[in-house]
């Protein structure tokens, strides 16, 4: 039957025995066969589908439908039933005690409220009177409701009426659809009992002020769920009423403002999940710089969505100043074009907007670049996650925009890069460190000045540079992860400085972030001068005099950081290589080019440090301080 369109589905109903209904359906060239489906069929029908979604009213189907839903030994619930507007009569067989979710009408001349027992959801359509005279008697049965649904043309008070809705104590979920909302009134909360009900949903065509929903307090108290709709920009003060177990809140906007939502949602302590929707009037819910206040203002955020209309065409949403602001956030824009939406008869302006949020280090929805379960993740393991979020990037087409993006995000996680506390050590301890017995023997083509200092021994394994640092913090705080990480971060933010000094010497800068971003690799000349400013420590380079060429006299410098002075701290590292000079000739064709760092000390009698300068050598390198 899918191959057939269905022109017209025509639904006979006998209201004198309401016992079964005949149903028409009229295919092109062909009759449906749904009358010859026997008795067993069906019972395997409701079975699998567990008869959620197949009934919406009391009409039969068939007469052979009807002797399987309605045999009492078969026990079927009967879950979003509806007594329809003409509906007069119900069939015998009916079980009401079987009844669990019920719409009804009010005119739907019926009174059976009193015979469900089982009841726990029940809408109501009509007026005032009789939703409260329904109320009535569900109090009087004892019926167990947990779901209270009210679709009414005009609420006079809103007050008076929840006040007649919470009368049932035993509602978790209340929901008040209306038209028109005349006020919602003032109450009296002496009277006034606790209620137990954790959601709340209305929808009215009337605006709302937030702040008159204080007069409901007392029936918030337990509120977790709290879905208003609308809210309009008439808003004429602080929002100041306040749901402190608040943990949903979902608002239809009317041309509110950025800066009414990031007031609101301050007011929240517990807020989880932010949902708004609505009208917008410009940009400012896109290009706002207030997101990041609004993250911070409530760190329990884990999600926010935002779905808006907003009057800009298509190009607005695919300009880069939009999506490079909204990176920053680890935020996506996309325009959702919905090809039956009533407004694209009236001009291609409208645009439907959603914004989302994931947690940098695992993934999941969250309101900032870290999720409040990834902020209990140790310093290390942050940095190691973000290293191979620096690593996936760079292997990407567009490895460095995609590795900007991530670093523009890290640098909005203020609370993990704090300025580091870096105190070198400045002697050889025998007790402490080790002596690389390799690098000592190029320590003696290096500088005269430095020739009396100690190599020190660290891991050889890509990281001897960051491992280097380490060594001479004298600390187990640092990690190499951190480091590089830092490290690349310093290059990106100020790419355009080492780019213009460096690149025409030592190579592109974007090439060296590919490089640093990968774990384990070989540093250059970029992370020394880039990690003086991580440190803010002035770094002296010292590279041995083999093989000199003139453009390797740079790798001999002082780099001071930004702010250096003369009291300034200065560590010095050494390029040297973890084997013999000819052995490296040998398995290079006679070529020698470093593949290790080493820190260099003074050693503890500092007296050998100091060189008569009538008995230096010449010196083939100068050495140059470079400042930034």
């Amino acid at each position: 039957m899918d191959n057939y369109r269905p022109k017209r589905l025509c639904t006979g109903k006998n209201s004198e025995n309401y016992k079964f209904t005949v149903v028409d359906t009229t295919y092109e060239e062909n009759i449906s066969t749904i009358h010859d489906l026997c008795c067993d069929v069906w019972h395997q029908i409701f079975n699998y589908f567990k008869m959620m979604n197949l009934f919406k009213t009391f009409a039969s189907i068939t007469v052979a439908s009807d002797q399987v839903l309605l045999n009492a030994n078969n026990h079927f619930l009967f879950r979003g039933l509806t007594l329809h507007v003409a509906t007069r009569n119900l069939p015998e067989q009916i079980y009401f005690n079987r009844i669990i979710s019920l719409t009804l009408h009010e005119t739907a001349y019926l009174t059976i409220i009193e015979h469900c027992s089982a009841l726990r959801s029940l809408k109501l359509v009509g007026t005032t009177e009789w939703i409260t005279s329904i109320i009535r008697k569900i109090i009087q049965r004892s019926i167990k409701l947990e779901q209270f649904t009210v679709n009414i043309d005009r609420v006079e008070s809103l007050s008076e009426l929840l006040k007649s809705i919470l009368s049932i104590l035993s509602l978790r979920r209340v929901e008040v659809w209306a038209d028109e909302l005349a006020e919602i009134g003032k109450l009296c909360t002496v009277a006034v009992i606790p209620s137990k009900v954790e959601q709340f949903i209305m929808s009215t065509c009337s605006t709302v002020e937030w702040n008159d929903l204080f007069y409901m307090s007392p029936y918030f108290v337990n509120i977790r769920l709290l879905s208003i709709g609308s809210i309009s920009n008439n808003q004429k003060s602080m929002p100041s009423f306040i749901c402190h177990n608040l943990h949903t809140l979902s608002l239809e906007l009317h041309e509110v403002s950025f800066n009414w939502i990031a007031q609101l949602v301050a007011t929240i302590p517990c807020l989880k999940k932010l949902e708004l929707y609505g009208l917008v009037d410009d940009e400012g819910f896109i290009i706002n710089q207030g997101w990041t206040h609004l993250f911070k203002s409530t760190p329990t955020l884990v999600r926010i969505f935002v779905s808006l209309s907003v009057e800009q065409g298509r190009e607005s949403y695919q300009s880069e100043k939009i999506q490079a602001i909204l990176r920053i956030f680890n935020l996506n824009l996309t325009c959702n074009d919905d090809e039956n939406d009533y407004y694209l008869s009236h001009g291609n302006v409208h645009r439907w907007i959603n914004m989302n949020n994931r947690c940098l280090f695992c993934g999941k929805w969250a309101t900032t670049v870290c999720c409040l379960s990834c902020r209990e993740m140790s310093r290390s393991a942050m940095f190691d996650t973000l290293l191979i979020q620096f690593n996936n990037a760079s292997i990407a087409d567009d490895y460095y925009n995609q590795i900007k993006i991530i670093s523009q995000q890290i640098e909005t996680l203020e609370w993990i890069l704090p300025p580091i506390r870096f105190t070198p050590v400045t002697y050889f301890d025998p007790t402490v460190h080790k002596i690389d017995q390799d690098a000592k023997l190029y320590v003696q083509k290096a500088s005269l000045d430095v020739r009396n200092m100690v190599p020190i021994e660290v891991t050889g394994n890509g990281n001897c540079l960051y491992n280097s640092v380490i060594c001479l913090s004298g600390t187990a705080v640092l990690t190499p992860s951190e480091l590089r990480v830092r490290t690349l971060i310093e290059l990106v933010k100020n790419e355009v400085f080492y780019s213009n000094r460096f690149a025409h010497i030592v190579g592109s800068l974007y090439e060296a972030m590919k490089n640093i971003a990968r774990n384990f690799s070989f540093s250059e000349l970029y992370e020394i001068v880039g990690l003086s400013n991580v440190l803010k420590c002035n770094i002296r380079s010292v590279y041995p005099v083999i093989d000199y060429r003139q453009d390797l006299s740079i790798m001999n410098n002082t780099f001071e950081h930004a702010h250096s002075n003369p009291s300034s701290n200065t560590i010095f590292i050494f390029w040297t290589h973890t084997q013999s000079e000819m052995h490296v000739r040998n398995s290079n064709s006679g070529n020698w080019t470093p593949n290790h760092f080493v820190p260099l000390l003074l050693p503890l009698d500092d007296a050998a440090f100091e060189i008569n300068p009538s008995e230096q050598e010449p010196v083939y390198l100068a050495t140059v301080s470079v400042s930034f």
